[in-house]
């Protein structure tokens, strides 16, 4: 291949790699907003157990227990999200290290076309100051 597809191709791997990293530092984001949701929602289960030697009506037991299963409910939603996203983080990181090797070879080979290009030039340079008349 030319040079200029492979300046081309690096470009692109460029691209994907910013995009890549975007994208993992939006899920990093969200894993971090997911987190503190569950803490958050922790302290509310926490601070809304039933209390020793509490006296409630029926109905104000039921609602606390309500009120208590909706926020277990969150949890594991929660929870199940921020499992999602770490799957996601993981695997735009092997993306992301893929990307990073592809440019590695794609620079390499640009490196080998630069180095095949000069040592032509020297080639030519030399078969001319051989061919010149002195």
């Amino acid at each position: 291949m030319k040079k200029k597809l492979y300046n081309i191709l690096l470009l692109k791997k460029k691209l994907k790699r910013n995009n890549s990293i975007n994208q993992i530092s939006e899920l990093n984001k969200e894993k971090i907003k997911s987190d503190e949701a569950i803490k958050v929602l922790n302290e509310l289960l926490q601070s809304s157990k039933f209390c020793d030697g509490e006296l409630l009506t029926a109905d104000e037991v039921i609602t606390k227990s309500k009120y208590q299963s909706e926020i277990h409910k969150r949890i594991e939603v929660s929870n199940n999200r921020s499992i999602f996203l770490k799957q996601e983080i993981r695997q735009g990181l092997v993306k992301l290290n893929q990307i990073n090797k592809q440019k590695k070879v794609i620079s390499e080979k640009i490196k080998n076309i630069d180095k095949e290009n000069l040592k032509k030039k020297d080639e030519k340079l030399e078969l001319t100051s051989i061919n010149r008349p002195n």
